[in-house]
């Protein structure tokens, strides 16, 4: 081989040489950069939590409406709740203890309920008190409610606000008539304390 062809491959080698090199050295400046760019460390942003403002919990308030048991299949009275068409379901329990009606619950702080007396005169015992509830160790929970004001056909029966709870309850009669309508509107609010027995 000619001096200039060996002189030429050697300058190809060398040039080959440096592109591979700085290939190499641009490539690992590449990925040197592109890993520092993912482990820089991020601030973690900041939450702020707010205090949430607690959920005042309703008060239940519970209205039985029985009278003697004289057929469990068949009412004596219809209840109507909140202009509803539809009556409510008789409590299947009742009976049970020589009883047949309807338990109404509600947490709206008000209720509107009719009375309709289907066949014979009938004496509706009407009874005012808090939620039915059992801890975990089936003892009675006294959910005491307030009810300010309960009327029968527009006349107030209660003498002054009353505090009930399901074993502690209000109670008051109807003289009810067959055929006749009877309006309730009661009204009540969370006991201010429990009363001391």
């Amino acid at each position: 081989m000619s001096k200039e062809i060996k002189e030429e491959k050697s300058k190809a080698g060398v040039i080959t040489t440096v592109v591979v090199a700085i290939a190499v050295i641009a490539g690992g400046i590449m990925l040197f950069k592109s890993n520092k760019a993912d482990t820089t460390v991020q601030k973690p942003e900041t939450v702020v939590a707010t205090k949430a403002e607690p959920k005042e919990e309703k008060t239940i308030a519970r209205i039985d409406l029985t009278a003697k048991l004289v057929d469990a299949e068949k009412p004596q009275f219809e209840v109507y709740v909140d202009s509803s068409e539809n009556p409510e379901k008789q409590a299947c329990w009742m009976p049970k203890f020589e009883t047949q009606g309807y338990v109404v619950q509600s947490d709206n702080g008000n209720i509107d309920i009719v009375i309709n007396a289907i066949k014979e005169d009938t004496d509706i015992n009407l009874t005012l008190r808090g939620k039915w509830e059992q801890d975990e160790d089936k003892k009675m929970v006294e959910n005491w409610v307030k009810y300010t004001s309960v009327s029968v056909n527009g006349k107030e029966i209660l003498p002054e606000a009353v505090e009930v709870w399901h074993n502690k309850p209000f109670r008051y009669t109807i003289n009810a008539k067959a055929g006749e309508e009877y309006k309730i509107h009661a009204e009540w609010t969370k006991a201010d304390e429990v009363p001391e027995e």
